[in-house]
């Protein structure tokens, strides 16, 4: 495979700034929140008249580069992957023997129909397998980046690439940003170590600047992974949901409890149908949608057999993200009993699409919907008594879910992008 191009564009004008920002996938190849996140976030930099942001991705569609201009001059690169090597790149778990069990799956995936679940799979095969995770890294040191500002990686799959990336432009060093959506302790609790924690702290070590998607975030990385808080800023996300209303619903109609997220233990998916089993029983009129994928999907079906409420609860899996406002618009209350969640971006698109949302309180999108009801995940019956009171209160409902539209309508992606480039443009190697 051969990697002969200088990827990057010659600077002609002397006050532009520019960013690569270094991503696993894009929408609408996206299993969850991260992608859509990152993407937006780089659109909303490119936006800037002193920015030209590039994003760069691993692909497998063919041997050569060919970067695509996507909206708002936003250019692609799709990084063929190298099956010749493993990189020892000084990670915990770094193998150096050539181990090709996830380069085996990806031969079976075109990024151009990546699915759903197929996502799913390869970012689990990625945790017990890192060599696509070196592959990656390798293409991006063949690539040999020039001429860039900085350096953005997102998460931990793609924190070793950007490091690549970083020493394409020895001796001149651009800061290496490390965008934190989410950390293996919060996603796994935070007694959780090994292999990826490692992982993720040699990251956070190598980079020189660390985004994260909220104060609680931020909190979590500087007692745990012992990383200075001066090191870390908060930016958080936000939603391009176009402003549209759905259609007002007649009142008559039965209420719709919405559960939306991966379906996976971080989620709290069992806690979820717990909740919406006992409102159920209190609230005849009342249904329930559960969207998602996962692990726990099987389970959650099970589960909701078990419980008797098949012909009150729908469990439709996978929704794509360009069609989560059908869902939406069919749902009136959002329940989020994640365990502990860095942000939540559903959170901020059901808002936009007027549903009431209700939170745990250990959820980072509570940091811009002040209003939304907080609620302990030990504390079962007040997740009850909190969502039975707003489908039998109309004016309760409506109430709250005025209060989170003015919220979530207010808040924008300027205030993130503002953020991360004060922290690059301020960054000096001695701070």
């Amino acid at each position: 495979m051969r990697y002969l191009r200088n990827l990057t564009k010659e600077v002609t004008d002397g006050n532009l700034k520019k960013m690569l920002h270094i991503l696993w996938e894009t929408p609408p190849y996206s299993s969850g929140g991260l992608a859509v996140a990152s993407y937006d976030l780089a659109l909303a930099l490119n936006n800037s008249p002193t920015l030209k942001v590039d994003i760069a991705t691993p692909t497998l569609q063919s041997s050569s580069i060919s970067p695509d201009t996507g909206k708002q001059a936003l250019t692609h690169y799709k990084i063929p992957l190298s099956n010749s090597t493993s990189l020892d790149l000084n990670i915990a778990y770094s193998n150096p023997t050539k181990n090709l069990t996830t380069l085996a799956l990806f031969e079976q995936l075109s990024s151009q129909d990546l699915s759903l679940a197929q996502l799913d799979q390869l970012k689990e095969n990625q945790e017990q397998h890192p060599d696509s995770i070196s592959s990656f890294a390798s293409a991006v040191r063949n690539c040999h980046f020039t001429s860039y500002h900085s350096i953005h990686a997102h998460d931990w799959m793609t924190a070793s690439a950007a490091a690549m990336a970083k020493t394409s432009h020895l001796p001149a060093k651009p800061p290496l940003v490390l965008h934190l959506h989410s950390t293996q302790l919060e996603r796994h609790g935070l007694q959780s170590r090994g292999s990826l924690f490692h992982h993720e702290l040699w990251a956070m070590q190598q980079a020189d600047i660390i985004i994260t998607v909220s104060q609680l975030s931020k909190e979590i990385i500087t007692q745990h992974y012992q990383i200075p808080a001066s090191k870390i800023h908060v930016a958080h996300n936000s939603s391009n949901s176009p402003d549209q209303r759905p259609k007002v619903k007649d009142p008559k109609q039965h209420k719709t409890i919405l559960f939306a997220a991966r379906l996976v233990d971080q989620k709290s998916p069992e806690l979820a149908v717990e909740i919406i089993s006992r409102v159920l029983r209190k609230t005849p009129n009342t249904k329930a949608i559960i969207a998602g994928d996962g692990e726990k999907l099987a389970a959650i079906r099970a589960l909701v057999k078990f419980k008797k409420i098949s012909d009150r609860v729908e469990v439709i899996g996978q929704v794509p993200h360009d069609k989560m406002h059908i869902v939406y618009a069919s749902s009136d209350i959002l329940i989020l009993p994640s365990a502990l969640e860095p942000f939540g971006l559903v959170a901020l698109e059901a808002a936009y699409a007027g549903v009431a949302v209700v939170l745990s309180d250990c959820c980072g999108a509570a940091e811009i919907l002040s209003s939304a009801p907080t609620i302990s995940i030990q504390d079962i019956d007040l997740w009850e008594n909190t969502i039975t009171h707003l489908i039998q209160n109309d004016s309760a409902r409506n109430s709250l879910i005025s209060k989170q539209t003015k919220e979530v309508q207010s808040h924008s992606w300027e205030p993130a992008a503002n953020t991360v480039t004060h922290a690059v443009s301020t960054y000096s190697p001695l701070s």
